[in-house]
């Protein structure tokens, strides 16, 4: 039985964000175009004592195997794949799919993919092997004036994955919470929802100070929240997915109780 946590980070820049734990169940494999963000993240890690295994890759992945342009912002996180070349500061990068530099390096499969890729979202998840089960969790960051939202969306749904979170990067006066749900509405259709609802958000998402402008969904497939594989029983930890049995049971994670304020952010 699998007993680590494979995690693919792709747009791998600066740091790893908070719920992903830093211990010994976890390997991470960062991919990013950017060195700057490499090597930022490589001194975080080590400022944080990571326990856990990194292997890193300064590649870009999408759809096939190419020569890509990648355009360098002033801010190393906001530096971004480039459909053609423009005037300023420009590197060229190597782009492969997941599973050809799978292949091409030994690595194992990923369980969670998290996806942070400033607009190329939807070329990146091309370039996955979504028909792999071992594949539970993805998390990714849309940028909305990438126009890709209703294909992210279409394409993993597709592949039997479930919405259970929303989150949002930017400022609620600048886009209320009307906004969104009329921006998802007419997705709604194509959306394999879970049966979950939000109970607690992210205390640093509680005083945005930007415009509106990405969405973080996290997509899920095949966890069994009543299931003691240890996989499972982490990815409902790191997620914050829980059940009960009846409207008054009390809340679960595998086979331990959980606090539904301490520990929670979506129940079932």
């Amino acid at each position: 039985m699998q007993k680590n946590i494979i995690v693919y980070d792709i747009g791998a820049a600066n740091f790893v964000p908070a719920h992903f734990p830093l211990d010994n169940r976890f390997e991470y494999v960062h991919i990013e175009p950017d060195n700057r963000g490499l090597k930022k993240l490589k001194t975080w890690l080590k400022s944080k004592k990571s326990k856990a295994q990194h292997l890193f890759f300064q590649k870009a992945i999408g759809a096939k195997l190419q020569k890509a342009v990648l355009g360098l912002a002033e801010k190393n996180t906001s530096s971004k794949i480039l459909e053609t070349a423009i005037d300023g500061s420009q590197i060229e990068v190597e782009m492969e799919t997941l599973p050809y530099l799978i292949e091409h390096n030994n690595l194992k499969a990923p369980n969670i993919i998290k996806i942070d890729v400033e607009g190329f979202e939807l070329k990146v998840l091309n370039g996955i092997d979504l028909n792999d089960d071992r594949l539970k969790v993805i998390e990714i960051e849309v940028t909305l004036n990438s126009d890709t939202l209703s294909g992210v969306i279409t394409l993993l749904t597709a592949n039997k994955f479930q919405l259970v979170k929303v989150r949002t990067h930017g400022d609620q006066d600048h886009n209320p919470r009307n906004w969104l749900r009329g921006k998802i509405h007419g997705l709604t259709r194509k959306l394999n929802l879970a049966n979950y609802a939000i109970v607690k958000s992210e205390d640093s998402w509680s005083k945005p100070s930007t415009p509106l402008t990405q969405i973080e969904f996290v997509f899920i497939r095949n966890i069994d929240l009543l299931s003691n594989d240890p996989v499972q029983k982490i990815i409902c930890d790191i997620f914050g997915l829980a059940h009960r049995k009846g409207r008054s049971g009390r809340l679960k994670c595998g086979d331990r109780s959980v606090g539904i304020i301490k520990d929670l952010t979506l129940i079932r």
